[in-house]
């Protein structure tokens, strides 16, 4: 009996990880990929720029995946609960479904940005 107890609070559990992951995740990794990018480009610059491309490109590559993680969470999260973007029944079903759809949109729109924010490094001249 405590086997079918524990069930539902291990699913519920591992659906608010994946809408927070989903929801917050995405803006946080891009941030962090923004003022690390500066940093490493800054000090790129004062010692010279032979490593910062790969050493951006790598951590860019790392950044990536994580919103793709994160973004990947959120959808399987929302096909586990179904089509409908906002049931009408009680409890906590509409705050995660619209959470994983959302967590599904803000991770594409951060990778998207990641990915224009990561394509300077390897066109443009970063030290003048």
């Amino acid at each position: 009996m405590t086997r079918t107890a524990d069930r539902p609070r291990r699913e519920s559990t591992r659906a608010l990880i994946a809408q927070f992951a989903g929801f917050l995740g995405p803006p946080v990794l891009w941030s962090a990929h923004l003022l690390v990018a500066y940093l490493l480009v800054s000090v790129g610059c004062a010692i010279g720029t032979v490593w910062m491309r790969v050493a951006l490109g790598v951590f860019s590559a790392l950044m990536l995946s994580g919103i793709a993680a994160t973004t990947i969470a959120s959808f399987v999260l929302s096909e586990e609960r179904g089509e409908a973007w906002w049931p009408r029944d009680e409890g906590d079903e509409p705050r995660v479904t619209f959470m994983s759809h959302f967590g599904v949109f803000c991770g594409a729109l951060f990778f998207i940005a990641t990915l224009f924010e990561t394509a300077p490094i390897y066109s443009l001249n970063t030290c003048g």
